[in-house]
């Protein structure tokens, strides 16, 4: 039984009205369609899948991934310019 009739059976549906732009409905009804469900039921899904204290915690551990990048970055800038030092003498 979809979420919908599970919903209507038990009489605890409510409907919501959302003002949406063409491109934002066309959007939805696509999302929804490549799930392989119904709109209602990607509304559902979305809403209790969506956290956004985990949006934080994504942020979070993004800049801490582009701190990274830029401490390895200068590790290998650092290495480089060691390895180049080394051939510079060795050639001598």
């Amino acid at each position: 039984m979809s979420t919908s009739r599970r919903l209507k059976a038990a009489g605890s549906s409510e409907q919501v009205s959302t003002v949406l732009t063409a491109a934002e409905r066309a959007q939805l009804a696509s999302r929804a369609r490549r799930a392989g469900i119904s709109v209602e039921d990607f509304v559902r899904r979305s809403i209790a899948a969506y956290d956004p204290a985990q949006e934080a915690e994504l942020a979070a551990l993004a800049t801490a991934l582009a701190d990274s990048n830029r401490q390895v970055a200068a590790a290998v800038d650092r290495a480089l310019a060691e390895v180049e030092e080394t051939r510079r003498a060795l050639r001598r």
